[in-house]
């Protein structure tokens, strides 16, 4: 499967991966129900730039969601995850565990700099 038809969030794994709702205590706080993706891409590097540079890849995904607290009020939700590198997927857990960060991608950091202006 080539790289551009990789999905990260499938949207029938979002129950799974989120529990289908997710919570906030700050800022805009409630339960939010994920509901359809609207967008998804992913910046999956190789071995090779991982070791050379260190840097996280990480799959972006996009979603409306619904506040469960306050129906009727709907958002865009953005998510960001890591990933492993191109190749690991099916190695061990601990393989994969070798490549996560505290580092956040330079777009997350785009993104978290334009939702705080």
């Amino acid at each position: 499967m080539p790289d551009s038809e990789i999905e990260f969030f499938p949207q029938e794994s979002i129950e799974e991966f989120f529990g289908g709702h997710i919570s906030f205590t700050q800022g805009c706080t409630g339960t939010w129900a994920l509901g359809q993706k609207l967008n998804e891409r992913h910046d999956q590097s190789t071995k090779e730039e991982f070791e050379a540079y260190g840097a996280p890849s990480a799959a972006y995904g996009t979603f409306e969601c619904f506040n469960v607290d306050g129906p009727g009020e709907i958002a865009i939700m953005k998510i960001s995850m890591q990933i492993p590198y191109a190749g690991p997927t099916f190695q061990s857990a601990r393989t994969r565990a070798r490549q996560t960060s505290n580092q956040l991608t330079s777009y997350t950091r785009s993104e978290l700099k334009r939702a705080k202006s």
